[in-house]
């Protein structure tokens, strides 16, 4: 297994203990109480094309694409004892999860397409079953790093799939909202069992 080191940043996720421990999903946040329902929900940006827009969360069929626009679509700013920490992660992640307004929330455990642009985490062969969806893909090694709530950490039963660099991609399976951490370290608050990944139709 090779691991490709795509940023500085992102060095945590190659460092994962041997034993597998650690979590693998964001925390159930199902009827979770504390919500940023006023949350300001920005304009879709032309950016890339993975802003889709839909209207209700809550009600949303299984399948449905969501957009980086919602995902990322409020303030998500975060303090270092947030960012980092070993010894108040339950703390922690409760104060993170009540930064994500209660729509979203409500997308923990469905099955929903989202699309985006693929960074491998590791791969083999020509495969990953471990990557990252973000919301823009890297223009060069000084492109900025997508913001914690630009990521899907995605993960795809072995062998997985050959990577696709050349435009989005859409993965479709069962999304997991709520903080989730690397040895400590807040990695994302969005992660999906995928089922399958094909590029996006508008290719």
């Amino acid at each position: 297994m090779r691991t490709l080191v795509i940023i500085t940043l992102f060095a945590v996720y190659f460092t994962r203990p041997a034993n597998g421990q650690g979590q693998v999903h964001g925390d159930s946040i199902t009827g979770f109480g504390s919500s940023n329902t006023n949350a300001a929900v920005s304009a879709p940006t032309a950016e890339t094309k993975t802003n889709v827009s839909v209207a209700t969360h809550a009600n949303v069929a299984d399948g449905t694409l969501i957009g980086f626009d919602k995902l990322a679509g409020f303030p998500f700013t975060v303090s270092d004892d947030l960012l980092s920490t070993t010894n108040q992660i339950a703390s922690a992640d409760e104060k993170v999860n009540a930064m994500i307004p209660a729509d979203i929330r409500a997308l923990d455990h469905r099955k929903l397409s989202i699309e985006g642009f693929m960074v491998p985490i590791q791969y083999d062969n020509g495969k990953t079953a471990d990557f990252m969806l973000v919301r823009a893909p890297f223009s060069c090694c000084f492109g900025s790093p997508p913001q914690t709530h630009e990521l899907v950490m995605v993960h795809l039963k072995p062998p997985g799939v050959e990577l696709i660099t050349d435009g989005p991609v859409r993965a479709r399976g069962v999304l997991h909202v709520g903080a989730q951490r690397e040895q400590g370290y807040l990695s994302s608050i969005y992660s999906m069992d995928a089922e399958s990944l094909e590029k996006s139709p508008d290719q």
